[in-house]
């Protein structure tokens, strides 16, 4: 397969000290660096490949979150659904837990998680122009 172009943006998060969360974003899953890597490290592959997956969230042993996206996947429903895998993932490696009467703090950690992966879709459409 062809080089896939691939965008990234590393941001640290507000508030949680240690939490890196980086948004990437390819044409094919299997060519991410990310994805190739954690495949290496832990013996897994998709049976069928990545072509079949619009995203994944990714934990990688330096203690970042890797949230990855096919680009021709990039839709609303997909960026919250990753995004909420990446959130559910980082408030267990923090010890926090759902509460229904406080959920806000999880609330605001979504939203800064869907504003980061459409700051990382704006830079890959500037970069296409």
């Amino acid at each position: 397969m062809s080089k896939t172009k691939v965008t990234r943006r590393t941001t640290k998060m507000p508030l949680y000290e240690g939490i890196i969360v980086v948004t990437e974003i390819v044409d094919h899953l299997e060519n991410s660096p990310t994805i190739n890597k954690f495949d290496v490290e832990c013996g897994l592959e998709y049976e069928n490949g990545w072509d079949f997956v619009d995203g994944t969230v990714v934990m990688t042993s330096d203690g970042k979150t890797h949230i990855i996206f096919r680009r021709s996947a990039m839709r609303p429903g997909v960026v919250v659904h990753e995004c909420f895998h990446a959130l559910t993932r980082i408030c267990k490696d923090l010890g926090i837990k759902y509460d229904p009467d406080n959920d806000e703090p999880m609330a605001y950690m979504l939203t800064w998680l869907v504003d980061e992966v459409y700051r990382t879709i704006a830079k890959d459409e500037k970069a296409s122009k």
